[in-house]
């Protein structure tokens, strides 16, 4: 029986696919192997049908799905002992550095993703078929036909089922060339006006694709008006890369549009009413505090942090428009929530320290708002207490007999032990105590009128601080 033309070139050029062995083994360095590959496809006296008949008996061979996914595997050089074997590229990883046969292999590959995608829906590991498909095709050294690499990725992103196509998208920084970049980004922009669902996987490759301005402002509208309507899981990552693409000419407006978009009192409901049905209807319990680490709110303010942390332009920003506001109902629970966010910067904390107590002076941040900011999202502020707890401190010994400061410091003080956990309790009492010892009056007063507060509403949690 003569065996496929597939087989046989591949022999001649030093690899040979034993169907007894675990994977495809090379009886020469893969270098060389696509080199004498290449050679002899190229020398034959009709190259292009040889090439065309080179390419359907590989597919004839690679019908069979165990044999396709050991050419997907990586291979072996069978000229060391098989104890000292390293593994090397896979075959079809080694057939796409052979020009002459790149472009129509890398078509035959993603023709077959849709095969498989049922294994992406059950399989997370990187050796499922889908994702030993698409490694083949990252970070190649040279691709020959980047448009029709381009095309072809688009085709299949539109005909497959959405798991394939989130992984396909997140993909796409790693396959196609930069030259393409200005293509994927225009389509992707509007993929991800027609399906809403993809918008997280689309921010995630639009980060590592190279924006051109026109199409960053088209793309950054467009998340500025989804933060409205997105799902809360996946508001961290809009808000991420709202501040991670943002420019130094467009930062009030990113900011403006975050804090009118982005509403935290709705937020906190939503958030409260998924944790208890989450509750209610999980049989396992999880960690508190890794629920409360992952919630919606803390990874929010996580990517808010990470912007301010990562352009400098982007903390002068906030600290000036959080300087413009001049009346309370203009102020929100961001707003405080960004203070405390500032607070726990150390290059910023003593500013942070200034403006919060002016805000409070000036009666722009109110009892009530620091009421609703600390007890409907504590989730959020898990990480902030050590900081809220300082500068409440800082606010209150910084009284200088302003009358609205006492008042604030003892919503501050009351709702952030209502709210933190046991040893953040044992924070704020010992505080107290510090306060009542410190001969000022003022401060005297408000650690015993909220240390009498506590006991009276909260008498099993004051027990449990001590």
């Amino acid at each position: 029986m003569t065996s496929p033309i597939f087989i046989d070139l591949l022999k001649e050029a030093g690899c040979t696919i034993d169907t007894d062995s675990s994977s495809v083994l090379f009886q020469v360095e893969p270098v060389l192997f696509r080199r004498h590959l290449g050679r002899k496809l190229r020398s034959q006296l009709n190259a292009p049908t040889v090439i065309e008949d080179f390419m359907e008996s590989m597919q004839t061979v690679l019908e069979d799905v165990d044999m396709f996914r050991k050419c997907l595997l990586p291979s072996s050089l069978s000229n060391v002992p098989v104890s000292s074997r390293s593994s090397s590229d896979s075959l079809l990883k080694t057939l796409l550095t052979v020009d002459i046969v790149q472009p129509k292999t890398i078509v035959y590959l993603l023709e077959r993703l849709p095969e498989f995608y049922n294994e992406l829906e059950n399989d997370l590991s990187s050796s499922c078929t889908p994702r030993l498909i698409l490694h083949q095709l990252r970070w190649l050294e040279y691709i020959v036909e980047p448009e029709i690499l381009t095309e072809k990725l688009i085709e299949i992103i539109e005909i497959t089922p959405s798991v394939l196509q989130h992984e396909l998208i997140t993909s796409l920084p790693d396959i196609v060339n930069d030259s393409e970049h200005k293509s994927i980004v225009i389509y992707l922009k509007e993929l991800m006006l027609s399906n809403s669902s993809l918008t997280v996987p689309i921010l995630d490759t639009l980060s590592n694709l190279t924006l051109h301005s026109e199409n960053l402002e088209d793309v950054r509208d467009i998340v500025l008006d989804r933060l409205e309507s997105a799902e809360v899981d996946d508001l961290a990552i809009l808000v991420k890369f709202l501040l991670q693409v943002v420019t130094a000419q467009t930062v009030d407006k990113v900011i403006s549009g975050i804090r009118k978009k982005l509403d935290f009192r709705t937020l906190g409901k939503v958030q409260q009413i998924q944790l208890l049905h989450s509750t209610m209807g999980s049989s396992q319990k999880t960690h508190p505090s890794d629920t409360i680490k992952n919630s919606p709110e803390a990874l929010i303010l996580e990517s808010i942090k990470l912007g301010l942390q990562f352009h400098k332009f982007v903390c002068d920003g906030w600290i000036k428009t959080l300087q413009w506001l001049e009346e309370p109902q203009e102020h929100k629970v961001l707003d405080v929530l960004v203070l405390f966010i500032l607070s726990s910067m150390n290059s910023i904390k003593k500013k942070a320290e200034s403006i919060f107590r002016k805000k409070i002076v000036s009666g722009c941040i109110t009892e009530a708002l620091l009421e609703e900011t600390l007890l409907c999202h504590t989730d959020g502020l898990a990480s902030y207490w050590n900081n809220i707890i300082s500068l409440t401190e800082y606010t209150l010994r910084s009284h200088q007999k302003d009358s609205t400061i006492p008042q604030c410091a003892s919503a501050l003080y009351i709702s952030t032990f209502k709210s933190c956990d046991a040893y953040y309790r044992q924070e704020t009492v010992g505080l107290l105590v510090a306060h009542i010892g410190s001969n000022e009056a003022v401060e005297m007063n408000v650690a015993l009128n909220v240390l009498l507060k506590l006991v009276t509403s909260d008498a099993k949690m004051c027990l449990l601080s001590q």
